[in-house]
């Protein structure tokens, strides 16, 4: 900043940073000491002619350019809106699918050949299922009616007698194993019936009977009686009178009796059996002459 001495005119420059409005500094030349003055308000920049009539071109040029419409300075598109030119532009907009391409003819038959063969499939797997649930019910191999065995002659007359019976082997400790066939017999006559007699026979590969044994119902033996007993005791025990005379007699309609029929040493040649019952008396009829 340039100081001028008020009493002598001496010019000396004082720092920018030093020079501080209203502070005393005493003048190099005659000595006197005055106070710096306020510094001076800037002066406001003059234009000169051409200064002033480029800046009044630029004015009227920015107005002008403020009164144009955006429509009217927006490039003009060939666009409807942003969706159409976003998806011309190849940009995926939010929840919007590309559409599903259709399957063709020979994709269609393909698949119809695949779901047919699968349901043929299915039906042939239900039909051996079946098959296998016969056979399991018939005892592992399904029974023509030309191969089961025959129902005894003197049985069809009590066919009106349901058997309901099981069949195993048990091994006895003197005897060896002992086939057992046991059960009941369920009276579906219209009246009471005593003293039924069941029949079994046993079949060789040929179907035929290689083995027959008749036995009044009304007896049985347990599990361990089957395991221990001599072979005599057994079969004493199953024609027990008491028992027949107290379970085989007077069976009313629907009422069944029990049974058993113990093998000792069964034949090797077994490969099928029956079980059938042959006699039963009216509840008025005398009691059977072998027991």
């Amino acid at each position: 900043m340039i100081v001028s001495c008020p009493n002598c005119g001496t010019q000396f420059n004082v720092p920018d940073h030093m020079y501080q409005p209203g502070r005393k500094s005493r003048c190099a030349n005659c000595l006197t000491v005055f106070q710096l003055p306020a510094l001076p308000e800037p002066d406001e920049p003059k234009l000169s002619p051409y200064d002033e009539e480029l800046f009044s071109r630029l004015a009227e040029e920015h107005a002008q350019h403020e009164d144009e419409s955006p429509a009217a300075k927006a490039k003009p598109s060939r666009y409807r809106n942003r969706k159409d030119a976003d998806e011309h532009n190849g940009v995926e907009l939010p929840g919007s699918a590309k559409p599903k391409k259709k399957l063709s003819v020979y994709a269609i038959a393909v698949i119809i050949i695949l779901v047919v063969g699968l349901v043929a499939a299915g039906v042939e797997v239900l039909l051996l299922l079946n098959k296998n649930s016969a056979d399991d019910k018939n005892g592992g191999t399904a029974q023509t009616e030309d191969s089961a065995p025959k129902i005894p002659e003197v049985a069809q007359a009590y066919m009106a007698l349901k058997v309901e019976s099981k069949n195993f082997l048990i091994r006895n400790t003197t005897l060896g194993d002992i086939f057992v066939v046991t059960g009941k017999v369920v009276n579906n006559f219209e009246k009471p019936k005593s003293f039924i007699v069941v029949e079994l026979n046993i079949y060789d590969e040929n179907d035929k009977v290689i083995f027959t044994k008749r036995q009044y119902c009304g007896t049985t033996l347990s599990q361990t009686q089957l395991e221990v007993l001599e072979e005599g005791t057994l079969q004493n025990h199953l024609a027990n009178q008491y028992d027949i005379m107290l379970y085989n007699t007077k069976i009313p309609v629907r009422g069944s009796v029990p049974f058993m029929i113990a093998v000792p040493h069964p034949p090797k040649e077994m490969r099928s059996f029956s079980i059938a019952p042959v006699s039963a008396k009216d509840i008025d009829e005398p009691m059977p002459s072998d027991l």
